[in-house]
């Protein structure tokens, strides 16, 4: 090529639209995987360096449960993402990502609550999508006991917790569990597999909440993982009702290792609803970028 057509091809690109450069991806931009990107995500700390009790997630008010309310300076405990329509959730291995009224002190927590009731004898339907980080220490995870932490709980007035929950165990298997009635702890294991790790996990729920003759329908990037009819899900006295925890939660900390760390993404948060949200089983909508 010539002299001239090199001076040619050179000032197409000098002089490309605006647009184009502005869209075009560089090697620091945010990735739509938004996995802990410092650009990708903002820190919800005020002023006083200690996080509001409630915060907006996609348009919604969610009350923070964890110890970026208490202690000051969790930055990694609750972002949400620029654009507010991702929520992200990080428990490090140090005694202040806990309430301040957890105990032991070996427990972590970080979630959020969503303020909606549910009540018993009526059935809803949710949908979520779920995005959780490879535990950086998994060894560490590993030496915890019980059957781990969880990522999404159904949470009764009266205290019995979880009426339901999507577990992380240590090893990081996805379970899901579910406890009704009178009794408390885990309850029965429904289901046992896996998470995809860094990638979109989309959820739709189908749940009757009931003591004695409850009913639990789960479905996982399309495939249906529980059908369950006539189990105790749900607290015998409901009180004001039972709510959403979305967020990390390991009872029984995160092992030895002080780098030992759990991240979880949410997005796509249908509430739950008596509507049916049967279109969602195949037809999740995309992970937002950011």
């Amino acid at each position: 090529m010539g002299e001239g057509g090199v001076f040619k091809r050179l000032r197409r690109i000098l002089f490309l639209p605006i647009s184009f450069i502005l869209a075009c991806p560089t090697s620091h931009a945010p990735s739509d995987t938004c996995l802990g990107t410092d650009q990708a995500f903002r820190s919800v700390l005020a002023a006083d360096d200690l996080a509001p009790p409630e915060i907006l997630w996609d348009g919604r008010s969610a009350r923070i449960s964890g110890g970026a309310t208490s202690f000051p300076r969790l930055v990694h405990a609750v972002q949400t993402s620029v654009d507010g329509r991702i929520l992200r959730t990080e428990i490090k291995n140090t005694t202040r990502d806990r309430r301040a009224a957890d105990q032991p002190e070996t427990r972590r927590r970080s979630e959020v609550v969503l303020s909606q009731r549910l009540h018993n004898q009526e059935q809803y339907w949710m949908a979520i999508s779920i995005k959780p980080a490879s535990y950086p220490r998994p060894k560490s995870m590993a030496e915890t006991s019980g059957v781990g932490g969880t990522a999404l709980q159904i949470h009764a007035d009266n205290g019995l917790s979880p009426t339901f929950a999507l577990r992380r165990t240590p090893d990081d298997s996805l379970t899901v569990t579910a406890v009704g009635g009178s009794r408390r702890g885990v309850g029965e294991t429904y289901w046992v597999g896996q998470w995809l790790l860094n990638r979109p996990n989309n959820f739709v729920f189908r749940f009757t909440l009931d003591p004695h003759h409850g009913a639990l329908t789960v479905w996982k990037n399309g495939s249906m993982i529980v059908d369950e009819v006539e189990i105790p899900i749900g607290p015998r006295n409901e009180g004001k009702g039972s709510y959403i925890k979305i967020g990390a939660y390991h009872s029984s900390g995160l092992g030895p290792d002080p780098d030992s760390r759990v991240v979880n993404q949410y997005a796509n948060y249908v509430p739950p609803q008596r509507i049916n949200l049967s279109h969602f089983i195949n037809n999740p909508p995309r992970w937002p970028s950011c």
